[in-house]
């Protein structure tokens, strides 16, 4: 099923290279959350890192990605304030996710799968800032798929040559009243300016 639901990215892909469709120009606030929402599933089911090292089936994933990231449009609008900063910590895409990988029958043992699930992009995350594990020990699980959806589209971003649009995610005051995140976002952005 997992690549079933990556084969949706080829529709989005073919549609975003129309020279005449470019969302990441001018976008409203629905065309951002649907991007943001997208971007989220990608990093929920490691799309953003599969095929490191292996060859497999779905290495188109990677370019396609690429190619889509060129074209999305800024993660976070100024004029959103605490709106981002809420849809981070409560978009039900990332809390249905966490539901639906760890339905299991007792409580302790979703307990000990939701912790799973959250340990595996925590680790991630730790693998590319390291110096910032303290921090993302404590970052919510909506924060941490955040931080890693920030670092793959701006890396991806900053390999095709572009600009990226990190500064975007330093204007929203929503975001940036948090210590532990606005640390690990800086960090991100220190990495991805070295690609």
């Amino acid at each position: 099923m997992i690549e079933q639901l990556a084969s949706l990215l080829l529709p989005i892909d073919a549609l975003l290279h129309h020279e005449d469709f470019n969302p990441h120009q001018e976008p409203s606030s629905e065309i951002v959350t649907l991007f943001r929402n997208m971007w989220f599933l990608c990093v929920l089911f490691h799309f953003t890192n599969a095929n490191e090292g292996d060859t497999t089936a779905m290495d188109w994933l990677k370019p396609t990605m690429s190619r889509i990231a060129v074209k999305t449009p800024s993660m976070v609008m100024e004029e959103s304030h605490d709106a981002i900063a809420s849809d981070v910590e409560y978009n039900s895409v990332i809390r249905q996710d966490y539901a639906h990988t760890v339905r299991i029958f007792t409580t302790a043992r979703l307990l000990f799968n939701v912790f799973k699930v959250i340990s595996k992009h925590r680790s991630c995350l730790t693998k590319y800032i390291a110096l910032r594990s303290g921090d993302i020990r404590y970052l919510s699980s909506g924060q941490v798929i955040f931080v890693l959806t920030m670092h793959d589209i701006e890396s991806m971003r900053s390999a095709t040559g572009l600009p990226s649009s990190l500064v975007s995610y330093f204007v929203n005051d929503g975001l940036n009243k948090h210590p532990g995140l606005s640390a690990c976002m800086d960090s991100v952005a220190e990495r991805v300016s070295w690609f």
